[in-house]
């Protein structure tokens, strides 16, 4: 079972240090970090969905890779409802929280099953279009931008391109992220290429920040 990797697990924004605004009412597919993915998913696709995060570090968290049910088949993580922009939703929550609170959310456009991505440029381009069409909504926002190689990935091949949008100037951290992540060579095996919109928690990003810093 590939992983989109949506989630960026490696030089986070951190803006400050006050407490960030309510994320609740962002959404991704009708789903919002601190729900219960119960609510959308069953616990035994959840589980069969689950996979370790990259890295050496303490499994606190884990994530959950479930692709929409109604237009792919053959996977064993699929949903029953349709997503209505992305093909792919992931998400993070605490290992052995029985009510797998959401700290974590993306949703992704993949090349698992079609090649929508067609190379490095091309991925770049589609994420850009998906950083105007959220800036367009949120006016004013402050954003910042970066890009680099795929840190897990020795050769240096694999690239991501990455904005995120800063909400209140009483954030923690950047609440929005738009990536895109292209994988080259091995890590195809286990990885997607994909271009995708993340939401995270401040618990979410302390843990990032503490085990990537």
């Amino acid at each position: 079972m590939k992983r989109i990797l949506a989630i960026i697990v490696f030089n986070l924004f951190i803006v400050t240090s006050s407490h960030a605004d309510d994320i609740r009412d962002l959404q991704i597919e009708g789903i919002s970090v601190g729900d219960s993915a119960l609510k959308y998913f069953s616990e035994e696709l959840i589980k069969n969905s689950t996979t370790k995060i990259p890295g050496n570090h303490n499994n606190e968290y884990q994530w959950a890779t479930i692709y929409d049910g109604t237009k792919i088949s053959g996977y064993r993580n699929l949903s029953d409802f349709a997503y209505t922009t992305f093909d792919t939703v992931e998400i993070t929550f605490k290992k052995n929280d029985k009510n797998f609170i959401i700290e974590g959310l993306s949703g992704g456009i993949t090349n698992a099953f079609k090649k929508n991505i067609l190379n490095i440029e091309d991925c770049e381009k589609q994420k850009n279009k998906m950083y105007q069409d959220v800036k367009s909504i949120f006016k004013g926002s402050i954003s910042r931008s970066d890009n680099g190689s795929i840190p897990f990935d020795k050769t240096g091949k694999s690239k991501y391109f990455r904005s995120a949008f800063q909400l209140s100037n009483n954030s923690k951290y950047m609440e929005i992220e738009i990536s895109c992540v292209f994988y080259i060579g091995e890590l195809t095996k286990d990885f997607t290429t994909s271009v995708g919109t993340t939401i995270k928690s401040d618990k979410l990003n302390d843990w990032f920040a503490g085990i990537y810093k």
